[in-house]
């Protein structure tokens, strides 16, 4: 169990729904997925590897890179609140 932000959380959840959840679905938790897990991850990787694929030094599909790129720091912030408030 983490501390998270329920506002940004709350926000982090619309983008999830948006932007995520047909490669990530059921808030990233679904292991069935050819995706990455990503509900229930700490915080601090989340936002590591967030960085990673935003300055480029983790690759990542194209498909993904459109959205990522779409998001300013502040969605990404909310989507590491929903993601760490997944148990």
């Amino acid at each position: 169990k983490q501390d998270f932000d329920a506002g940004l959380a709350a926000a982090g959840e619309a983008l999830h729904n948006e932007h995520c959840d047909r490669c990530h679905s059921d808030a990233g938790m679904n292991a069935d997925d050819e995706a990455s897990m990503l509900g229930g991850q700490q915080m601090g990787y989340l936002r590591h590897a967030f960085g990673q694929y935003k300055d480029g030094t983790r690759e990542q599909p194209s498909k993904m890179k459109e959205k990522l790129d779409a998001l300013s720091a502040d969605d990404i912030e909310a989507l590491v609140n929903f993601y760490g408030s997944k148990q």
